[in-house]
């Protein structure tokens, strides 16, 4: 396996991409969810997570946030580093799919390469409330690639690996209900592999009509779902649509071109499986109503079909030419990504922090209680920041009349009693 040397690389490579992370500070929900963690994070906090219905399913991203608090403390480039290292091995997962020979080795290096600089799932990466993703990668891909390792006449450890990975993917966000569908997809494209595939799914099957079953009851309790944020609406396949349009813009739609300019017939079918990934890890997400397309933090898993379509396509420039042509071409994605995220997507997540940090920087100069008038984001958050450091925050109204967009105000007084109100319109 030629490609293992280059696994190195692509490591460098993710770790380019997204090392403008290294630089920023916590950004709004952070202020709130990591400690919250640090509270459910433990085994004895075990009842009282399961008791929430926000969290309850998101075991991974709380104790993730809880031993890394614990081990480097409640400050921010440590986690950041575990954003990057994170990404790194979700990047080695997208290369493992490689094990499935209808994608081989040669096409998952080059689609983990893409994966590691595209700059379209870079919200699960530069936002820490966005880990979720990543660990649906960690766990539902790895179980996706132990799954096809068996199917292809592996030993039955792995299909035990399969399904433990399977397990923690479901305690890592409830859209994870996607995997068993995505399981689905070698049994379809592959005759061979059906009668083991047929009898090995049915436990992934059962587990999964059991979990949303439990999410379905939950849904009463859970206030994303009470407060209009996901809905079961008409508009769903305009929204799934939406997204995937969006998503193969542009590097989707010039790895379909150029396939279909050279008539690459041998590769259609695994161009249609890859579309297919894409729309099956879009659909948890499309019944959305804030956005008219999925955010980018939860096309993550999604980007794996993409990045299965431009290595495909990486490949076929290749054989039909030379390495050296696709090397050059992935040097422009490259570039051009990696250039995105260190400029455009740097800035705006230096915008997302800037109410927090500048109810921080006030903190710093305050003799008292900071008085808070609006904000961007929820009341708690800014009580959050203020609490980090160890501040006072008392707010100028109810709650609900301090959540605006687009507005900052507060005012605190400095040690020689002066007033000093702070006004801005923020970009959130």
């Amino acid at each position: 396996m030629q490609t293992r040397r280059l696994l190195p690389l692509l490591a460098v490579l993710a770790f380019v991409a997204y090392l403008p992370v290294l630089s920023f500070p916590f950004i709004s929900d952070n202020y709130t969810e990591i400690p919250l963690s640090i509270g459910y994070g433990t085994w004895h906090g075990l009842s009282a997570l399961f008791a929430n219905p926000v969290f309850h399913f998101r075991l991974s991203y709380i104790f993730a946030n809880a031993w890394i608090a614990k081990l480097f403390g409640f400050t921010p480039h440590p986690f950041y580093i575990a954003s990057i290292v994170f990404h790194i091995l979700c990047v080695c997962v997208v290369w493992g799919t490689g094990a499935w020979r209808k994608v081989g080795w040669k096409a998952s290096t080059w689609a983990a390469g893409f994966f590691a600089v595209y700059e379209g799932h870079q919200e699960a990466v530069m936002w820490l409330a966005g880990w979720t993703e990543m660990f649906l990668v960690l766990f539902g891909g790895g179980c996706f690639v132990c799954w096809v390792l068996w199917l292809q006449g592996g030993r039955r450890w792995l299909y035990a690996i399969a399904c433990i990975l399977f397990i923690a993917a479901l305690f890592s966000k409830e859209s994870s209900y996607m995997f068993a569908p995505l399981l689905l997809l070698p049994v379809a494209a592959e005759p061979n592999l059906r009668r083991r595939g047929i009898r090995g799914i049915i436990p992934f099957l059962a587990g999964t009509a059991v979990y949303v079953g439990f999410i379905a009851l939950g849904l009463r309790t859970n206030p994303r779902s009470q407060d209009g944020t996901f809905v079961l609406s008409a508009n769903m396949p305009w929204h799934l649509l939406n997204s995937l349009g969006h998503m193969l813009f542009v590097w989707g739609l010039l790895a379909l071109a150029f396939l279909l300019i050279l008539r690459a017939r041998d590769t259609w079918r695994m161009a249609a499986i890859s579309l297919a990934w894409m729309a099956i890890a879009l659909v948890p997400y499309s019944f959305l109503t804030y956005m008219n397309r999925v955010p980018s933090r939860q096309t993550y898993v999604a980007s794996i079909g993409l990045a299965w379509l431009v290595g495909i396509a990486l490949t076929k420039l290749e054989e039909r030419f030379s390495v050296r042509p696709a090397i050059a071409v992935a040097c422009v994605i490259a570039g051009v990504n990696i250039g995105i995220l260190w400029t455009k997507k740097r800035r705006q997540y230096l915008e997302r922090a800037q109410p927090t940090e500048l109810l921080i920087q006030a903190v710093h100069k305050a003799h008292g209680d900071i008085h808070l008038s609006c904000f961007p984001y929820s009341p708690l958050i800014a009580g959050g920041a203020v609490e980090y450091a160890h501040g006072q925050l008392v707010l100028d109204g109810p709650s609900a009349q301090i959540d605006k967009p687009h507005c900052l105000s507060f005012s605190y007084k400095d040690a020689f009693g002066d007033v000093h109100q702070t006004t801005v319109h923020t970009p959130i």
